[in-house]
Order: C-alpha cells, then sequence, then structure tokens
C-alpha cells in the first residue's frame, strides 16, 4: 500500500492531495501491482540484511500462494478506499508511520511508547473531516468473533489479552492526537478540531460487506472522536505501566491461559506440547 500511495501522501509538511475513485481504480492492475510486491520485497531484505547480515532472505518466486493472498487482500483496501472516494474527499496523509508517546510514571521516570501505524488518512472536508487511524489486519476472521475484536469495555481494556486490537490502535490514535495538537503546523488540515478516528481494516475479507464495520467501539459506542476519551486513556495507560514497571513478581499463569506461542517457555519450564 506504501508503494501504491507514495504519490499521493501528504507527510513532511506538505498538504495531502485528494485522490479520487478513477485514480484508485487504476493502481488495481495486475503489473502495478507485481511492482508494489517486488518493492514490499526489497524493503523486507533490506531490513533482513541489517539486523543478520545476510542478503535476500525473502524470495518472491518462493511464495507464490502467500503472494496470491496479498494481492487479494491489496484489492479489497482497494475496493474500500475506491467507495469512499466515490463518497467522500479522501487523501492519504502517511503510511508505516511511526509515532511514539512519552508517558511520566511516577518511581520511574519518563517512557515512550510507540509504534508504527499503517495509515493516516483525511476523510471528509470542513468540519465534517476526520483523521482516520487505520490498522491493517490480515489475520482470520468471522462474523461471530468480529464484534469482540471491535468492542471492548474501560476495564477489558488494559487487562484482556482479546482486546489487543483495540488497544492497540486506540494508542496510536492517542499518539497521533497528540501529535496533532503539539505540531499543528505540520499539518496541513482544514480544522485543528478534526476528529481523530480509530479503524481496523480486516483485509482477508471484503471491506464493503453490510456485516464488515471498520470502526471501534468502547462501552458499546462508535469511536468518533477519540479526543473525549483521550484524558481517560492516557490515566488507564499510565496506570498499566506502572504496574508492569514496577511488580516486582511475576506469578507463573494458569495452564489452561498459556498460548502455544508464549516467549517465556524457559523461564517457566513449560515446554508448548505440555498442554
Amino acid at each position: 500500500m506504501e508503494y501504491l500511495y507514495k504519490h499521493h501522501l501528504g507527510c513532511d509538511g506538505k498538504a495531502p492531495k485528494n485522490i479520487t475513485a478513477e485514480q484508485i481504480a487504476t493502481l488495481d492492475d495486475d503489473q502495478i501491482l507485481a511492482l508494489a510486491l517486488d518493492y514490499a520485497y526489497e524493503k523486507m531484505n533490506e531490513e533482513w540484511e541489517r539486523e543478520h547480515q545476510e542478503p535476500n532472505h525473502y524470495d518472491k518466486n518462493l511464495h507464490k500462494a502467500e503472494n496470491k493472498v496479498i494481492y487479494e487482500y491489496v484489492r479489497n483496501i482497494l475496493k474500500k478506499d475506491q467507495d469512499d472516494a466515490s463518497k467522500y474527499a479522501l487523501s492519504i496523509y502517511g503510511l508505516e508511520m511511526k509515532k511514539e508517546i512519552s508517558l511520566p510514571i511516577e518511581e520511574v521516570g519518563d517512557i515512550r511508547i510507540g509504534g508504527i501505524i499503517d495509515r493516516l488518512d483525511f476523510i471528509g472536508e470542513g468540519s465534517a473531516q476526520k483523521l482516520r487511524v487505520i490498522d491493517y489486519k490480515s489475520g482470520g476472521y468471522n462474523d461471530d468473533t468480529h464484534k469482540k475484536k471491535m468492542s471492548a469495555t474501560w476495564e477489558e481494556l488494559m487487562t484482556d489479552k482479546n482486546k489487543g486490537y483495540v488497544r492497540q490502535t486506540m494508542m496510536y490514535s492517542y499518539a497521533v492526537e497528540q501529535s496533532l495538537k503539539e505540531e499543528s503546523g505540520k499539518w496541513k488540515v482544514e480544522s485543528q478540531e478534526a476528529r481523530v478516528e480509530p479503524h481496523l481494516y480486516f483485509c482477508s475479507k471484503n471491506l464493503l460487506s453490510d456485516t464488515m464495520d471498520t470502526s471501534i467501539e468502547l462501552e458499546g459506542e462508535t469511536i468518533s472522536n477519540f479526543s473525549k476519551l483521550s484524558d481517560t486513556f492516557k490515566q488507564q495507560l499510565t496506570a498499566k505501566a506502572k504496574e508492569l514497571l514496577t511488580t516486582t513478581e511475576f506469578p507463573q499463569c494458569e495452564e489452561k491461559d498459556c498460548p502455544s506461542f508464549c516467549e517465556f517457555f524457559k523461564l517457566c519450564n513449560r515446554k508448548p506440547n505440555d498442554f
């Protein structure tokens, strides 16, 4: 997606360009998508070589089945974007953007938490303009579990391991909102009150389906303006960070709660095949 939209980005102080449905339709082309995939493999190999001093680790020709799936995911996103652009003003502000926040933690000091945001875009115009924080998800999806992955209560947000998608995207939204306040001159928006909205795109599915809602719910209500939740989210995130950083004992979890991919088997002397 970064390759496909790179000529339409508006970051680094540049005003984002509106992208039309017709322009997006031209990107759904076999040759263009093949070039985008080549770009992705090149970036992955560069990263691998930096970390492992080993060139050309990923060979596109050895992953034909995966490549086919990637094409399908990208086309699902393009169809969604084309539909949005046919109804509203749409501009892509950034892709693969690194954002961090600073949290003052009592007894610890300031810590930084961040991540890479898949996409930021502006949709709508004037007072109706929204700044969407979009996280792409490639994992499995079904209608029965979708709502659970897309919603949470305040109580669940920092404690329930199944609410990681909501927690992650809300943290990104908080980071973006803080950046919007602190670096307003860099954000070429029509209104500095542009509403920040978190969204999740499950790319394996038709994003235009009637059963597919990309918005996130908190306490049963769609998050349509993150600023209303910002202070409470910061308080909860700060409290959880302090708890994690000042806790001196980490009790072994119950076996039924252990995931097969747990990274701490060596520390707790369990093996994945024990359960």
